[in-house]
């Protein structure tokens, strides 16, 4: 029993500081939704670091550290991850709403909008960040 109880302790520390390291995705923009595929890379002008030929999809990843990247899987498998800025993930979601013909927010809530998303309650401000 004294095992057990050993076992299952070491076990739920080894589950909770490795639940740690995960990323959570993060939306763009809601007409998206959590990947965006080669069709939408296009629609919306995004990504143009990576051919067209080569592209599959890709996904916006909050790190551990509250920083961003962006997960890129090419259509041969091969995944490439690129550090992406709060500036960067901004412009991006501002080409979004522009080629998706929405009005975007004032260019000057942009500082306030990005750290709304970063600190994960961009949900309430723009219905889908989480």
């Amino acid at each position: 029993m004294r095992f057990a109880t050993l076992f299952l302790f070491f076990f739920l520390i080894g589950a909770y500081v490795h639940a740690g390291d995960t990323l959570r995705v993060v939306v763009l923009h809601d007409t998206l939704g959590m990947t965006i595929d080669s069709s939408e890379k296009a629609a919306y002008h995004l990504f143009p670091f990576w051919y067209a030929s080569d592209f599959h999809h890709a996904e916006y990843v909050m790190n551990a550290d509250s920083s961003l990247s962006i997960i890129g899987t090419m259509k041969d498998g091969s995944t490439r991850v690129l550090p992406c800025s709060k500036q960067e993930f901004a412009q991006h979601r501002y080409l979004v709403y522009y080629y998706a013909g929405q009005v975007a927010p004032p260019e000057s809530l942009w500082p306030m909008l990005i750290e709304i998303v970063v600190r994960g309650t961009a949900q309430a401000a723009f219905g889908g960040c989480d």
